[in-house]
């Protein structure tokens, strides 16, 4: 928001929308690691929205446009594109983002998408999000999708809002995709493909008909005519399956149900973890009775599931203290032989991990390093979540710093500045009735007419007066020159010193009292 603002109305307008909105952050504070409230956003747009005469969705849609451009900036441009090679493939991995940020903001209010097709046409997919935040970041989620397919996939998408509801304190919208397609491929179904639209005078019964087994026809025929394998050939393997005890070896936080939902099977680890710490049921429980699907809007159904399949989920138990939390994807196994531990049934394996980013929460469920297999790479993610969350500590502390050393030097630069005028005003006040004593001394000297012996005395002691207030006026003087020091307008020189008229002054100050 912050560089959105600045980039296009420049950096007074920010700031004018800082004051305006009541929001207590430092200059440029935006752009570092650190989780402000949610409140922050709905006040500096409503503010923004006021301030230019704009309507809250033109402003989210225009945030959600520069987000795109924000995180290519920064260099984060791999993360939102998650390997993405088509319009398609990101829009149904749009919410791996969000999974890569809770690592970063474990407590941020993240949403949650779920993309399935359209039962009308193929090209079309529905997006369901789910969020906590009511209508306010929809447009944002339309300006992001709308960037993302102009910018990398050369796409002219077209969004079109399906539902738009408030289920209690969740909000769910949708939306009906198209443009999924680059442009160059993209085609309506009343147009001809650009060869056949060559032809003006082609008409339906020109059309060459081709029977849709026509391939595999031909690849049976190439099949009849190639050669043979020697018998000498050694046999082809297309590949053995992995035995149920093995799987719960190689995975062991995975959950296998049946057609009924039922669970019959579990990792190693997550059963153990039911039994000895939770001390609930697993295997033979439904799974919807132990578990949560989500992101919102899944169900446990056997055909939704595997409309899904390939997708990003997570298995949520609310039984379980602390709460566990498992995500990842799943497979459907096809039916086997109940030979070497396969089941006779279709299943479905999630294979999934726990969802922890810190060693806390990893202490929490009571685990260790040593419970996941060396092919996750949850090891890795909670050793980089550390490493972020020492370095977003490290970056609170340094920015604290930063405005109490602000501050202090403020504190300090009032009171220099309140010393310096209290010395200037002192030594003016002190230096006024010295100069007036000594030249109250020279006048008295120059008026009384004293004999011989007089002079001797008073003279003598007048000459002290005069030179004790002189000496005055100079330490004074001196005084304004250390303010000119501290000022850094004080020039020093170099000059012969002769010590015999101190000396001799000097003297004459203690005379009268040694006598």
């Amino acid at each position: 928001m912050e560089d959105l603002v600045i980039s296009q109305y420049g950096e007074e307008t920010w700031l004018e929308v800082l004051h305006l909105s009541g929001v207590k952050i430092e200059k440029g504070e935006f752009f570092h690691s650190i989780d402000f409230p949610e409140e922050y956003i709905y006040r500096l747009v409503d503010c923004f929205c006021t301030m230019k005469a704009m309507s809250q969705r033109d402003v989210m849609l225009a945030f959600g446009v520069h987000f795109a451009v924000y995180i290519a900036k920064c260099g984060m441009e791999k993360i939102l594109l998650c390997s993405s090679t088509s319009m398609r493939e990101w829009i149904h991995k749009i919410g791996e983002p969000h999974r890569l940020m809770r690592i970063k903001y474990p407590t941020a209010n993240l949403p949650d998408f779920r993309v399935e097709p359209d039962a009308n046409d193929p090209r079309v997919v529905v997006l369901h999000y789910y969020s906590t935040r009511s209508v306010f970041f929809e447009p944002f989620v339309e300006g992001l999708c709308y960037q993302m397919a102009q910018n990398y996939f050369s796409c002219k998408l077209d969004m079109q809002v399906l539902v738009s509801e408030q289920i209690d304190a969740l909000h769910h919208c949708s939306w009906l995709v198209r443009g999924l397609e680059p442009l160059e491929l993209c085609h309506s179904p009343a147009v001809l493909p650009s060869n056949a639209a060559s032809q003006p005078n082609l008409s339906r019964e020109d059309v060459p008909l081709k029977c849709p087994f026509s391939a595999k026809l031909d690849e049976m025929k190439q099949s009849r005519t190639s050669p043979a394998v020697p018998p000498c050939a050694p046999p082809r393997n297309d590949g053995v399956g992995i035995s149920a005890h093995h799987l719960q070896k190689i995975f062991p936080f995975h959950l296998t149900i049946d057609r009924n939902l039922v669970i019959i099977q579990a990792g190693q680890k997550l059963e153990s973890m039911f039994r000895d710490q939770f001390q609930l049921p697993l295997i033979g429980q439904p799974a919807q009775q132990v578990f949560e699907i989500s992101p919102e809007g899944y169900k446990w159904s056997w055909h939704q599931l595997l409309s899904i399949e390939g997708q990003i989920i997570a298995l949520i138990c609310p039984k379980t203290d602390p709460l566990l939390r498992l995500s990842g994807e799943f497979m459907v196994q096809e039916p086997l032989p109940e030979n070497g531990g396969f089941y006779s049934q279709s299943t479905i394996t999630f294979l999934i991990r726990p969802d922890i980013y810190r060693i806390e929460e990893m202490k929490a469920l009571k685990l260790n390093f040593n419970d996941f297999p060396p092919h996750s790479f949850q090891r890795d993610i909670i050793v980089a979540g550390e490493t972020l969350k020492s370095e977003i500590d490290y970056a609170s502390r340094m920015a604290h710093m930063s405005r109490e050393l602000a501050q202090q030097s403020h504190f300090v630069k009032q009171a220099l500045m309140t010393k310096q005028v209290f010395v200037r005003y002192v030594s003016h006040e002190i230096r006024t009735p010295l100069n007036i004593a000594v030249l109250g001394m020279e006048y008295l000297e120059e008026k009384l007419s004293l004999v011989d012996e007089q002079k001797g005395a008073i003279g003598d002691t007048m000459e002290e007066i005069k030179l004790s207030c002189s000496i005055a006026v100079e330490i004074l003087n001196d005084f304004l020159l250390y303010e000119k020091m501290d000022d850094g307008i004080f020039n020093l020189s170099l000059s012969r010193v002769f010590f015999a008229p101190i000396i001799d002054e000097s003297h004459k100050l203690f005379d009268l009292q040694a006598k």
